[in-house]
């Protein structure tokens, strides 16, 4: 048994204990938060008297004692840097490198959610959104959003079996969650932006053929005579479904022969006037809009809707169907882009029209459209 040993260094006391280990104390009882001595067991003398030295350092410096994890770590850093640095350097070296805040994306999602609400956002609009960025949060919510990386974002989609016409949707609410993040010190880089987005042949926006828009009238009628309005605007009109459940009738009101989409209603939240051609007015003084152009929420209309048009034939509706409808015919009947765009609302963007809007129906089946009227009305001022 070997005998005790004691030995008084830099403010602090160091053992030989009878099995051989060596335990320091630090003496100063303000060297912790609650005021007890701090202890520590080690194998050898040199490992005590350099805890003693690193604890009194962070006592001067007002941090927290070391830890034996603390001190395990910053004895194994010791042997991998060269010696003419310090381990203060390498600190500093490391937090002027790595500014960004520790936060799982799980709960910087939360904080997304709750940012999008309180800078205005319509619920519709974060329905989208959450729909595609909680995806990213069931498989990655427990990671670091610092840590994130494009190849975990390609895994992602991957297990999700996120379709190639999707990513370019799920990419542009994936990139605005790390953009906001690169703004709140979550991180400094956007994985997704090296994300590739799979080019593929453009294909036609769905649209209803002129028989198909008729019947679907002709069962609204016979069916939910209410819901009238609502088919008559989006198929004539090009107003958007979302708009329409809730636009109110004093949108009839603001100017002749016009519905009035104000901001408050409209997702790009600036006001617009809608022109309401020949065969929609006469459903509308047949029909006219009641208290609301749709008096149900969005979930009742989607049902009543689905029944309606399987009622005519179709086996689904796409969504935004009737807008795209409506452009498309529109600007085979009038052959001007510049009015069509300014109809739907894309004022300063024509490309939009083009690329997403405008699929390819002839003269013909435009008057054809734009001719559908209640029982044995005639429609007039089409162009010739």
């Amino acid at each position: 048994m070997k005998k005790n040993k004691t030995t008084y260094y830099n403010g602090g006391i160091i053992r030989l204990t009878e099995y051989g280990t060596y335990r320091a104390e630090i003496n100063a009882t303000d060297m912790s938060e609650d005021g007890k001595r701090q202890r520590q067991t080690f194998k050898n003398e040199l490992q005590a008297k350099e805890w003693i030295e690193a604890t009194q350092i962070a006592a001067m410096n007002s941090v927290q004692s070391l830890g034996p994890l603390d001190y395990r770590d910053a004895v194994n850093l010791r042997s991998m840097i060269p010696a003419e640095y310090s381990l203060a350097e390498v600190g500093r070296f490391f937090l002027d490198r790595h500014t960004t805040k520790r936060i799982t994306l799980e709960d910087s999602v939360l904080e997304y959610f709750t940012a999008k609400e309180n800078d205005g956002l319509r619920e519709i609009s974060i329905k989208g959104i959450k729909h595609h960025v909680l995806r990213l949060s069931k498989n990655l919510g427990a990671r670091i959003v610092s840590e994130i990386r494009l190849t975990d974002i390609q895994e992602v989609i991957k297990s999700e079996g996120i379709g190639l016409r999707s990513i370019k949707n799920y990419k542009r609410d994936w990139g605005a969650l790390f953009n906001w993040g690169k703004t709140m010190g979550y991180c400094t880089e956007n994985p997704t932006t090296a994300l590739k987005v799979p080019k593929e042949d453009s294909l036609d926006p769905s649209t209803v053929t002129p028989e198909q828009a008729d019947l679907i009238l002709r069962n609204a009628v016979s069916m939910r005579p209410e819901f009238v309005p609502y088919f008559t605007l989006g198929l004539f009109c090009g107003i958007r479904p979302n708009e329409l459940t809730i636009l109110e009738a004093d949108c009839m009101t603001r100017e002749e022969g016009h519905v009035f989409v104000g901001s408050a209603k409209a997702k790009t939240r600036e006001n617009r006037f809608v022109t309401i051609p020949d065969n929609a007015k006469a459903w509308l003084d047949q029909y006219p809009i009641q208290d609301k152009v749709c008096g149900c929420p969005l979930r009742g209309v989607q049902k009543i809707v689905s029944i309606i048009s399987k009622a005519a034939g179709m086996d689904s509706w796409p969504r935004d169907v009737m807008r795209h409808s409506f452009a498309s015919y529109h600007l085979a009947l009038w052959r001007d882009a510049a009015k069509t765009a300014h109809e739907l609302g894309h004022r300063r963007d024509q490309q939009m029209l083009w690329k997403h809007y405008r699929a390819l129906v002839t003269y013909e089946a435009a008057v054809q459209y734009f001719g559908i009227i209640p029982e044995a009305q005639n429609a007039q001022n089409l162009p010739s």
